[in-house]
């Protein structure tokens, strides 16, 4: 090492004074400094080239070094830039970095091995990945996770208010060790709950890739289902997106009805969700003032051969979005034809409660009525295929007295079932449950490609667009449908019939009712015109011109008309039939007047150079008053 004026010298600054010409005067002059005592000149001289030797090996050295520092710094940039590089640079969740940094860019976003523990080894991630949900809540990072994950309990996601969570998770499932539950009625324990006691939870992006509700049972070789999906706790959420890619055997993919207020507009997407017991159940929540859950959207490519159906409304849900493709849904459900409604009324509100016929079990799930009857839907805990040994005959004979297990004194009877896939092509499925029967509406929008049935009450209150291979009248508007077989557009009001009320074709508009017009007059070619007080007896004033006409006729046998005159001048007016054929020929029949103001006849009309007969005019002449006002109304009759 060498020193001037007690500062290290770099290699560079050394090489630059060896090669100067004042070394030796530089070096002595520092040369007390450098030995702590004074030389004699002799001894400086001596001491002087000793230095002089000494700095010039030191650059030697520094030299050396640099040439040492570079080559290792060409080391290590070889070893980040290697593909195992990325592994030599440090970095703690949590810990501050600079702007502009790896470690900035980092603390973006979080993954859930970054938590791991022995748990996660042994199988179980609810504990790394609840930390990892945690972690987000204190500094915002996005939360990432590749892996299959299994978990042993409900992962909570609370706190967040309007701050928002970007949460991705590739696969998600119970193990044996989560809380099981044995019926859909259950209340099964969620795999995620969301929301507290604070403001609605907003503002989260949360995709699943696969998730995943049940457990294989090796002795049985089938999957239990176990769990439910997503479940509303406290405040519940709003304002938010789920997107659940496959979702299998969950007892419900989501289901509200624990929220303390409205959860509303949210947007819930996927790919195909398949053997659930049921899609997603809407349901009103347990706060004050009854909270609903409304606004939401949904589009899940294909919903189908979920237990219960695709889509529950329980009395809430107004305002909902569907759209994507249904079918196969329902097989565990059947809808009873009521002859009997005495104590159902005692049934709803009890979504659950088990009736029986004697010898098997079925749960109630809704009442609506259509078309004037009444119906109730109820559900098995296996596939109605599996009854009467199975054939798939329906558990309950048509006639029995079905009663209420915990309270035998209600009752109802039924004269008919149906069943999912009971038509005669087999392909009828209860896809979505309509049930507004005790709300003022349901107001839900149903835009789908494939969707075999929509059953429940008020579906004169929402709108459905969707299509079949067996059902021709599924556009429905408020209760109206439209149908159009090619040759024949046919207007329903399926409120009250599956029959056309009206049907148009080419040729004829035909009502299948009677008209009802109130106070309202039917109107053909009609004209109202002030007749002024005649001169002469031949001072008559023309109303219309009449021509024979070929519209709604098979060949050249005229056109009847039937004529109404009515006038302001009290009692005056009068009716009759008229009879055109050809050019110019009339005849009247059924002449009835009432007063005898005024006077009518018809006229032949001549063209306009007076050499031919063009058609024939009604002409009216009164000299009662200075003006009468006449209506005359002429009516196709014929």
């Amino acid at each position: 090492m060498a020193f001037i004026d007690g500062q290290l010298l770099t290699a560079a600054q050394l090489n630059d004074l060896a090669n100067k010409s004042d070394l030796d005067s530089a070096i002595e002059a520092k040369i007390d400094e450098i030995n702590g005592y004074n030389l004699s000149a002799a001894q400086s001289a001596d001491a002087a080239a000793s230095s002089s030797a000494s700095a010039q090996s030191a650059v030697a050295l520094a030299q050396q070094a640099a040439a040492e520092a570079l080559a290792a710094e060409d080391v290590l940039r070889s070893e980040l830039a290697a593909p195992a590089g990325a592994g030599l640079s440090g970095y703690q969740i949590g810990q501050t970095y600079g702007a502009n940094t790896v470690g900035t860019k980092l603390n973006r976003r979080i993954d859930i091995e970054d938590f791991a523990d022995e748990n996660s080894e042994a199988g179980d991630w609810t504990i790394a990945i609840q930390a990892a949900i945690n972690q987000s809540l204190i500094d915002g990072s996005d939360v990432y996770g590749r892996g299959n994950y299994t978990i042993s309990n409900t992962l909570k996601i609370a706190g967040f208010a309007s701050q928002g969570l970007n949460l991705y998770l590739n696969s998600l499932s119970v193990n044996s060790a989560f809380p099981k539950c044995d019926s859909f009625w259950d209340s099964p324990t969620p795999m995620i709950l969301i929301g507290d006691g604070g403001a609605n939870v907003t503002g989260l992006n949360i995709t699943i890739g696969t998730l995943h509700g049940g457990i294989y049972n090796a002795s049985s070789g089938d999957i239990e289902y176990i769990a439910d999906g997503i479940k509303p706790n406290g405040n519940g959420f709003a304002l938010s997106h789920f997107h659940i890619g496959y979702a299998l055997y969950c007892y419900a993919v989501i289901r509200t009805g624990d929220q303390l207020t409205p959860n509303a507009s949210m947007w819930i997407t996927g790919d195909f969700w398949t053997q659930n017991y049921l899609g997603v159940l809407m349901k009103t929540g347990t706060g004050s003032g009854a909270p609903i859950v409304e606004g939401w959207k949904f589009f899940v490519k294909f919903i189908a051969a979920n237990n219960y159906g695709g889509i529950w409304f329980l009395n809430s849900g107004q305002y909902a979005q569907v759209n994507g493709d249904f079918d196969f849904n329902g097989g565990w459900l059947g809808i009873l034809h009521l002859s009997d409604t005495t104590y159902v009324s005692e049934l709803v509100g009890n979504a659950g409660e088990m009736l029986t016929d004697g010898t098997t079990q079925l749960a109630f799930m809704a009442h609506y009525t259509y078309q004037g009857s009444n119906y109730v839907i109820v559900a098995a805990d296996r596939p109605m295929s599996d009854y009467g040994g199975g054939t798939g005959t329906f558990p309950w004979a048509a006639g029995s007295t079905i009663t209420s297990v915990k309270a035998s004194d209600i009752a109802i009877k039924f004269d008919k079932a149906m069943l999912a896939g009971d038509n005669a092509s087999s392909n009828n499925f209860i896809d979505i449950i309509h049930d507004f029967q005790y709300t003022a509406f349901g107001k839900i929008q149903v835009v789908a490609g494939y969707l075999a049935g929509v059953y429940g009450g008020l579906l004169h209150s929402s709108v459905f667009l969707y299509q079949n291979s067996f059902d021709g009248v599924t556009q429905i508007v408020d209760g109206m449908a439209v149908s159009n077989s090619g040759t024949t557009l046919s207007f329903y009001n399926k409120t009250v019939s599956d029959s056309p009320y009206s049907n148009i074709t080419a040729d004829f508009v035909n009502f299948e009712k009677r008209l009802y017009l109130k106070d309202h007059t039917t109107i053909g070619i009609n004209t109202y015109i002030a007749v002024p007080r005649a001169t002469s007896a031949d001072d008559f004033t023309t109303i219309l011109p009449l021509t024979d006409t070929s519209t709604d006729k098979y060949g050249e046998e005229g056109s009847k008309w039937h004529v109404e005159i009515i006038s302001n001048y009290s009692g005056c007016g009068g009716s009759h039939d008229v009879y055109i054929w050809g050019v110019g020929n009339a005849r009247v029949t059924n002449q009835q007047q009432l007063g005898y103001a005024y006077e009518w006849r018809y006229m032949q009309q001549a063209n306009a150079d007076g050499t031919a007969i063009s058609g024939i005019n009604l002409q009216i002449r009164q000299d009662s008053q200075d003006v009468i006002k006449f209506s005359v109304n002429m009516t196709r009759i014929g």
